[in-house]
């Protein structure tokens, strides 16, 4: 049987949707001169216009195999979502410069939430924040050079300056079979904290969803019921200990004063 041909980890196994390239840059890449990644080269910015904007359309459609509406493209340009831009210059085989889009990360900013958040009673009176990344992706031509990591570091300096302590956890949902993103977000410290049964349907299969969050500003993962269990236990037996003390003592105290009248 011939091996199946992915371009991205994001694709069933089994797909067949996703073996050849849409988006522009792989062309431009091609009428490049050969040379290696130099980080000066690239920059990261937010969207400038909608020719950028049908750029990542495309590369969402190589990237994921979820048919994102327009309407999912056009909340950045309405401001409800946000979008920054891994930015590459080339140097063409004419000698001219150009800039290509390499990557992305789209993404907004929600209430924090219980489901995956311990609050303390002073919690409940603070708007607390979390950053949902809704998609990130690199092209295949520049993976393995750090440009997912710094998009999303980017995208959290960004947000801490416009939130400031009030951002506490960034989290997103990852297919179960896409084992290489799964590495990425634990290798950037990530926590996996939960598995959302069927969350995607894709090409006609459920598939579970992998919930990773990383947390900031001293936030730490909500209590699991076994967790919440062991607690209540634990308090028990503190109650209990205690009682067992205070009937410790009036004994004592009730045998000392027995004590006390035989004598006189």
């Amino acid at each position: 049987m011939a091996q199946i041909i992915r371009l991205s980890e994001s694709f069933p196994p089994e797909s067949i949707q996703n073996q050849s390239y849409v988006a522009s840059v792989h062309k431009t890449l091609k009428e490049t001169l050969p040379s290696s990644f130099h980080i000066e080269n690239l920059t990261l910015r937010t969207l400038k216009s909608r020719k950028e904007l049908e750029e990542i359309q495309l590369l969402h459609k190589e990237w994921f195999p979820i048919n994102y509406t327009s309407e999912y493209f056009e909340s950045i340009v309405k401001k409800r979502s946000e979008c920054i831009i891994a930015e590459y210059k080339v140097i063409k085989t004419n000698r001219i410069s150009e800039k290509v889009i390499v990557g992305c990360i789209l993404y907004d900013i929600r209430p924090a939430n219980s489901k995956y958040m311990a609050f303390g009673i002073k919690d409940f009176f603070k708007p607390l924040k979390s950053l949902y990344i809704m998609t990130i992706g690199t092209i295949n031509e520049y993976r393995k050079h750090g440009i997912a990591s710094l998009l999303v570091k980017y995208a959290i300096e960004r947000t801490q300056e416009i939130e400031k302590n009030t951002l506490k956890y960034v989290y997103l949902h990852v297919v179960e079979y896409n084992e290489p993103a799964q590495r990425f977000y634990e290798k950037n410290k990530f926590l996996m904290v939960k598995i959302k049964k069927k969350h995607y349907f894709i090409e006609g299969k459920d598939y579970n969803a992998k919930v990773y969050v990383l947390y900031l500003n001293g936030a730490r993962k909500s209590f699991t019921k076994l967790e919440m269990l062991a607690f209540s236990l634990d308090k028990i037996n503190i109650f209990k200990y205690a009682a067992n003390c205070l009937k410790w003592a009036f004994c004592c105290c009730f045998k000392q004063r027995n004590n006390y009248r035989n004598i006189y």
